[in-house]
């Protein structure tokens, strides 16, 4: 037979109630993530995430139970493990939940992140940047808005950088 460490996984129908209140996450933390606040963020999500007894599928103490297990009248067949299948359930419904949840904090950002894109493209000028400088901005912009699947046709780009070069380019 194979062994199982005793971890508690909870049923689907627990853990969806316990997951209700993280729906509201974003009310539940104050500190809206970004890349310069991590640390401060984690200190008051991790709580929410003990308090829910759902951390442990976060720092793999509660682990996925092999997909098998060995028949109690006859070890030498496997069966399917119902606690694997409810692991992967309340592993995929917590999985769900928090990216639902950094989504709507971050949609909206986005949208004005690719709404300025644009603008940047058209306002980038040459000035005091060397011509490699110069072309990297255009890039990185660029491939922004292709990442957001809004890419910028090779013949708008070109209209861009000869904008911006300046009069002792023409």
């Amino acid at each position: 037979s194979s062994t199982m460490a005793a971890v508690s996984i909870p049923a689907p129908t627990t853990l969806t109630t316990t997951l209700n209140p993280l729906s509201n996450i974003i009310n539940l933390v104050s500190i809206k993530l970004d890349r310069h606040n991590y640390p401060l963020w984690r200190s008051q999500f991790l709580p929410i995430l003990r308090a829910t007894q759902l951390y442990g599928y976060i720092d793999g103490s509660i682990t996925c139970p092999p997909p098998q297990i060995s028949m109690s009248t006859d070890p030498t067949k496997l069966v399917s493990n119902p606690a694997y299948e409810t692991w992967i359930l309340s592993n995929q419904l917590l999985l769900t939940t928090i990216w639902s949840a950094l989504v709507r904090h971050f949609s909206s950002q986005s949208r004005v992140r690719i709404m300025q894109l644009p603008y940047q493209l058209q306002t980038v000028k040459k000035g005091n940047l060397t011509v490699a400088d110069y072309f990297n901005r255009f890039k990185s912009v660029a491939d922004s808005l292709t990442t957001a699947s809004q890419p910028v046709a090779d013949s708008d780009l070109i209209l861009y950088v000869l904008g911006g070069l300046g009069h002792g380019y023409k």
